[in-house]
């Protein structure tokens, strides 16, 4: 009798192992929407088309037990990555970053627009940055939860970086204090 249990706990024990073992290889398979899909849904969402970008990564992985694409692509010096769910094409993560150092000049009597927003190229203040990176986004600040926008320095560029929730979205920018300009830009879940 004893030896029927341990038989039949043994086999319990080793199926359980095959299954838990087997579940990464078979939700690789398990995807609904090709990288030819993938990359539609991230032009899409960028905006662009695929003649204007050249394509550097196209890859099928398993993040944190979700089968993904990871898309990267540029349009001059400007990276675009994604991370795109393969089963239902929902974009998990967006980055978008200027791939070019800008180094930052000495303050001139001028004044530069950028994202509707007049500023003196002294630099802009904190507020100013928070609405650059709001009008990128679409939102007021009455749309947004746990705005925060602090100073510091990137690559030996003084930068503000700007952090803010919508729903379960954050958003984080890093944003020129000499002129306003979006250095960097995070959209993730």
């Amino acid at each position: 009798m004893k030896k029927n249990i341990i038989a039949t706990a043994t086999t319990v024990i080793t199926s359980a192992v095959m299954i838990f073992t087997a579940a990464p290889i078979t939700s690789f398979a398990a995807g609904n929407i090709t990288i030819d899909q993938a990359k539609k849904i991230a032009l899409e969402n960028s905006g662009l088309k695929a003649d204007q970008v050249t394509f550097v990564k196209e890859s099928k992985e398993i993040d944190d037990g979700r089968t993904q694409y990871e898309v990267e692509f540029y349009v001059g010096t400007t990276e675009y990555d994604y991370e795109i769910d393969a089963a239902t094409g929902a974009i998990i993560s967006f980055d978008q970053d200027m791939e070019t150092n800008i180094v930052a000049t000495a303050p001139k009597a001028t004044t530069a627009t950028t994202a509707a927003t007049t500023v003196a190229t002294t630099g802009i203040t904190k507020d100013q940055a928070l609405q650059v990176a709001l009008d990128h986004a679409g939102y007021k600040k009455s749309d947004v939860l746990f705005p925060t926008v602090k100073k510091d320095f990137d690559d030996g560029m003084e930068i503000w970086e700007v952090k803010f929730y919508v729903g379960l979205y954050e958003y984080q920018y890093d944003i020129s204090v000499a002129n306003g300009q979006i250095i960097d830009f995070d959209l993730d879940d």
